[in-house]
């Protein structure tokens, strides 16, 4: 509903925004088994919200005719980063003991994608 009334990419940085502070949250507080259900239901609770306003923004600049294949090739690229992101963390463990290398990584990624440019692809007028 909200990709309806609200600006595409700006709910983009938001949830990109609100994901990079959960991870740098749960990096900064003591590891209690409260602050990882914390966690796990803020990851939970943000994790495909991105696909509505990709899946609007996408078929906004390419056509309703190109939206299977581009969000089948997004989800793609995303299971291709979730290997990376778990082979990556358990290198980094074995490599230094810890995960904070991956979780640092992480946040820079959030942040790079809150600073991406995105442009509000509606016609003059509208939201």
């Amino acid at each position: 509903m909200l990709t309806q009334t609200r600006s595409m990419p700006h709910m983009l940085i938001a949830l990109y925004a609100e994901r990079g502070t959960g991870v740098l949250l749960f990096v900064l507080a003591p590891k209690t088994p409260a602050v990882v259900q914390l966690f796990a239901l803020w990851m939970g609770v943000t994790y495909m919200a991105t696909v509505p306003p990709t899946a609007g923004l996408r078929g906004r600049l390419y056509g309703p005719g190109n939206l299977a294949t581009l969000l089948g090739l997004a989800m793609l690229f995303h299971q291709v980063g979730s290997f990376l992101g778990v082979w990556l963390g358990g290198a980094a463990f074995e490599a230094s003991g810890h995960y904070d290398r991956v979780w640092m990584l992480d946040i820079a990624l959030a942040a790079v994608a809150v600073h991406l440019p995105l442009r509000d692809l509606a016609p003059s007028g509208e939201r």
